[in-house]
């Protein structure tokens, strides 16, 4: 990634928010990407641990299990010391579980700092690669 992407990221970022995600090109809640998911071997391996998990959110309320699934091929941060605890969070439940699906994981964690995240739609974020001439 050079300069001119993060400055295209950043110029489109609102300025209350810490950081942006795209949403995955579908419409889909957490139940959708763990039925999803557990069609591939490496995700439903350890998939009923992770649904597990997830039940105890949700039945704890601490979990819209409505909310949309986010990609995460993309995260723009712009204040780390912000959202660390939310990434080690992630990483620790990944760890935990053993479960690569990283994005269940995401949307189950994220929603407790919604108020810090723009979440914008899987097309409003055309990343130019190719740095422009």
């Amino acid at each position: 990634m050079e300069d001119c992407h993060l400055l295209w990221l950043y110029t489109r970022m609102e300025r209350t928010k810490s950081l942006m995600i795209r949403s995955s090109p579908t419409r889909k809640g957490i139940r959708e990407e763990i039925e999803i998911a557990s069609r591939q071997p490496r995700y439903a391996q350890t998939m009923p641990a992770t649904v597990r998990w997830v039940d105890k959110l949700c039945k704890n309320g601490l979990l819209n299990e409505f909310a949309q699934v986010a990609n995460t091929g993309i995260i723009h941060c712009t204040d780390m010391a912000l959202l660390n605890p939310l990434f080690d969070e992630v990483y620790a439940q990944i760890e935990k579980q053993q479960q690569p699906e990283c994005q269940i994981i995401w949307v189950a964690l994220a929603q407790k700092y919604a108020h810090h995240i723009q979440q914008i739609e899987w097309f409003d974020l055309n990343v130019p690669w190719i740095v422009p001439k």
